[in-house]
């Protein structure tokens, strides 16, 4: 699966491709592949990454890619400003990009 994100998230790779002004960072792609990782394997992950790693989109495509396959996914955020850019942004682009797994979302408030 690491394969795959490469693919996805590479210099080269489909978000270079559709999102404009897309940058390719390591860093995301091994916090991606680490995100893949623990969720294949039911592990805890605990990941700490300075601003501009792109974190959101290094965990929402192996989550989304979890979900697909028919696991449950959930996304907890500690501010309504983070949950308003998922939910606004980075879930949208994340339905663009990622056309070929269809997914479901829903924002829980409370």
């Amino acid at each position: 699966m690491h394969l795959s994100i490469r693919k996805l998230l590479g210099p080269k790779g489909r978000f270079a491709r559709l999102c404009p002004g897309y940058e390719h960072r390591d860093e995301q792609v091994q916090m991606a592949e680490a995100v893949t990782d623990a969720l294949l394997h039911k592990e805890h992950l605990l990941v700490e990454a300075g601003t501009g790693v792109g974190k959101t989109v290094a965990y929402l495509v192996p989550a989304i890619r979890h979900a697909v396959s028919g696991k449950p996914v959930i996304v907890s955020t500690h501010t309504i400003n983070l949950q308003s850019q998922l939910v606004n942004n980075d879930i949208p682009l994340m339905t663009t990009v990622l056309k070929s797994h269809p997914f479901r979302y829903a924002l829980m408030k409370g």
